[in-house]
């Protein structure tokens, strides 16, 4: 192990909030720098992980070959509760419409987020989150009629859409799906054909709810032109996987998730850190901009 010999360290002596952690990672002088053993608490943790890593592999070898019959009747109880819900919330909506939206700024608090609760109960957290982002439009204003009828327009026109989920075409089945809340595993995320690219972070947010912390960044490809967004989720203590820093950028391979939209979820592998920055290009027009792209 490589530790900073004659270099003072700040006060305190801590690390986490400064840059002199960097040393240990790339040391500007190697000269400054002199070898000791392992502390005590780097073998505890390597032997921890090692651990980890077999019991991994051993629960990977003890996992059982799936039913496909029993998987297909949970597909099918799923599907009846999402419809079911899709029902529930269609009714809402009309009576929402008929009843009139002049006073919905006054009720918005509880109104979506009810509604939105009902969704998540029947397993369509896609839903859910459209109806909670419709409760975070800005009341203030006039613009929020436009807003409003506006998602609720969509939040229908993707309610429909399942409904009418066989006559669509292959592709758009995948992307109302997943638009809807069911997930695609990670493994298959993987199998596709991923894109490698440099990766700028053009934004990073973070949302907690209800102790779930959602970290969500928009990426964009220098030589692709592509946009992606990486959502990242941690429960309390969790450590966050893979750390980007707005406004930098990265070389490293997206994979992207199944559907049609021209800004989809990914998965980003083997990144790495570069000192490069560019502008991101502009498209020409709207209808160049909303084409649908497929990986």
């Amino acid at each position: 192990m490589t530790l900073l010999s004659n270099v003072p360290v700040p006060a305190g002596n801590s690390l986490v909030n400064t840059d002199w952690g960097c040393c240990f990672c790339s040391p500007p002088k190697p000269e400054l720098f002199e070898q000791a053993e392992e502390p005590d608490w780097v073998a505890t943790w390597l032997s921890k992980r090692g651990v980890k890593a077999e019991k991994k592999e051993q629960k990977a070898r003890n996992e059982k070959p799936v039913d496909a019959a029993a998987q297909a009747k949970r597909l099918e109880k799923r599907h009846q509760n999402v419809l079911n819900g899709i029902e529930d919330l269609e009714t809402w909506m009309k009576d929402l419409v008929r009843n009139g939206l002049v006073n919905v700024p006054e009720r918005a608090d509880s109104l979506f987020e009810n509604m939105a609760r009902r969704m998540v109960d029947a397993q369509a957290q896609g839903l859910a989150g459209r109806l909670r982002a419709i409760e975070e439009i800005s009341f203030l204003g006039d613009e929020w009629k436009y807003e409003l009828t506006d998602r609720l327009g969509k939040l229908y026109l993707l309610a429909e859409s399942y409904r009418n989920l066989e006559s669509q075409p292959e592709e758009w089945k995948e992307e109302i799906r997943t638009q809807v809340g069911y997930p695609q595993s990670k493994d298959d995320v993987l199998a596709g054909e991923p894109l490698a690219d440099q990766w700028m972070i053009l934004h990073k947010r973070r949302r907690v709810i209800n102790d779930l912390t959602t970290d969500t960044c928009w990426l964009y490809g220098k030589q692709s032109g592509r946009y992606a967004i990486l959502l990242q989720f941690l429960t309390p203590g969790a450590v966050i996987e893979t750390n980007l820093i707005p406004g930098s950028v990265y070389t490293g391979k997206l994979y992207f998730y199944k559907g049609v939209g021209t800004l989809r979820r990914a998965l980003l592998q083997e990144q790495v850190l570069t000192p490069e920055q560019f502008l991101p290009a502009l498209h020409p027009n709207l209808q160049e901009g909303t084409r649908p792209q497929n990986c």
